[in-house]
């Protein structure tokens, strides 16, 4: 029987290591610093600090260290107080880069896909690009509709090797390309950002969301961060830095947890192609974000096991659960965001039995007997007929209905 992983709207922090788990509490605590948007940084930012040549292998299929990351968060909420705080290392690797006049650097807040690709000559480790606003990012290569753009872009996530062109001179090919993304996304900006055509091309399954945690106000402490929590960190990415390129295998017992809870997930959701297509990312990011995982284990002044264990794999899984129940919440907002207020009128007049019953319908497509079924007994069957191939409260997707009406 396949073991049970809990879905919740906090990021599962005790699937990180003990050491980060207890600086973002310690952050949130004394700074007020929003977990999911602390956690998410962390983990893009450390997958930043590995070498290309640091891979994590599920069978063969080695993978670099890539995370797209984007935060749904409104705008005020201190997101570069926490970008700053917990990406200061690279910063202070850049500084030493400017003092040797090199033509790259580690972290950077905007970028062609030209300039992304140029920034890889002589860098060995790739580059962190910060987004304040994701929705500007995409418009700025989207909105002169630049197909050719787009598909570079979708190859970026794999990290395949490049060619800069640089005009004048001869094409420089690049061996690979490692670019982890931390963006933010303001909730209402969801279905600006991405369309139905983007879960198409597979551009939105490429993103790990993360809503936030904590909608209560950031209020000003007398309380300030103890400083053995910085040295710390610093110390903890020193050592994620200082590693030597080198691939990491899953054991076997990493293999089975992993195969067992992906079939059983696929099984679930095969009919679902929005959900079967963002499976297919996880699939990739469970050898990257296992890595990620695998490297932060190391204790400090020591270099990882030489395998990824079965229980680095489970906290994998809990992380992968995570963003997978996100980016539920996410096709919600982008398809429903577009239905006005008439529809959510219509539910409210009916039952208050039809509406409890509505609300736990999930985004998934449900066939016309499954919804008969679901709602059995609140209407009699030529009602509920009348509803589900009405216009207000589904619409038709293929063979099945798709709820129109989001939870509040």
């Amino acid at each position: 029987m396949a073991k049970h992983y809990p879905k919740g709207d906090s990021f599962p922090l005790e699937a990180l290591p003990k050491p980060y788990e207890q600086t973002i509490l310690h952050y949130e605590t004394f700074e007020q610093f929003e977990r999911n948007a602390s956690a998410l940084t962390i983990l893009t930012h450390t997958a930043s600090l590995l070498h290309n040549e640091v891979k994590g292998s599920y069978k063969g299929r080695k993978q670099s260290a890539i995370i797209w990351g984007a935060m749904i968060q409104e705008s005020g909420t201190a997101k570069s107080y926490i970008l700053n705080t917990f990406t200061e290392f690279l910063r202070n690797e850049d500084l030493k880069l400017s003092d040797v006049n090199a033509e790259y650097r580690h972290k950077v807040n905007t970028a062609t896909i030209e300039g992304l690709v140029k920034n890889h000559i002589g860098n060995s480790r790739g580059t962190f690009l910060y987004l304040d606003e994701l929705t500007a990012w995409i418009e700025g290569f989207t909105s002169y509709g630049a197909t050719g753009v787009m598909n570079r872009y979708l190859e970026l996530f794999y990290g395949f090797q490049e060619t800069h062109i640089r005009k004048g001179s001869p094409p420089v090919d690049v061996p690979f390309t490692k670019v982890n993304i931390m963006s933010c996304i303001q909730p209402k900006k969801l279905n600006t950002a991405f369309t139905e055509a983007d879960f198409d091309i597979g551009w939105v399954q490429r993103f790990c969301f993360s809503e936030r945690y904590s909608t209560e106000p950031r209020f000003e402490t007398d309380t300030r961060v103890q400083k053995r929590f910085k040295e710390s960190l610093k110390a903890l990415n020193q050592n994620i830095w200082n590693l030597k390129p080198k691939t990491y295998e899953f054991n076997k017992e990493a293999e089975g947890i992993f195969r067992t809870w992906y079939n059983d997930k696929l099984v679930e959701y095969n009919d679902y192609e929005k959900y079967r297509t963002y499976l297919a990312k996880l699939n990739t990011y469970s050898i990257r974000i296992a890595l990620v995982l695998h490297c932060m284990s190391a204790p400090i002044g020591s270099k990882p096991e030489s395998y990824i264990s079965q229980e680095t794999l489970e906290r994998t899984i809990l992380i992968l659960e995570y963003f997978f129940r996100q980016y539920e919440k996410v096709i919600e907002k982008v398809t429903n965001q577009d239905f006005n207020d008439v529809n959510l009128e219509y539910l409210q007049s009916k039952k208050p039995q039809f509406q409890k019953l509505y609300k736990k319908l999930t985004p998934k497509r449900y066939s016309n007997k499954e919804l008969l079924e679901h709602f059995e007994g609140v209407y009699k069957t030529r009602q509920m007929q009348n509803i589900i191939t009405g216009k207000n409260l589904f619409q038709q997707d293929g063979n099945g209905y798709t709820k129109k009406v989001t939870n509040e």
